[in-house]
């Protein structure tokens, strides 16, 4: 809450810096694991129907660009930074 998308992006983007730099284990077997987000600023969003839109493309887009990274949704031009 009275969080700019920017800022959202920050937090998030620390939180998988930390997990990626984490080594899990399961049985045994260690292994690594990333995290893709996307964010979006309730300024932008008519309702939270469509925050959850803008997050869930930003989120897309993280994935799509090549995973292990946050977007944040602009509503400016309904388009990741």
């Amino acid at each position: 809450p009275e969080t700019t998308g920017e800022a959202a992006r920050a937090v998030a983007d620390r939180i998988r810096a930390a997990v990626q730099a984490e080594m899990f284990d399961s049985a045994g077997r260690p292994f690594r694991v990333t995290v893709s987000g996307g964010v979006a600023d309730a300024a932008g969003a008519a309702d939270r129907e469509a925050l959850l839109v803008h997050a869930d493309k930003a989120l897309y887009a993280a994935k799509a660009a090549g995973r292990d990274r946050i977007d944040a949704f602009r509503p400016e031009d309904g388009a990741p930074l």
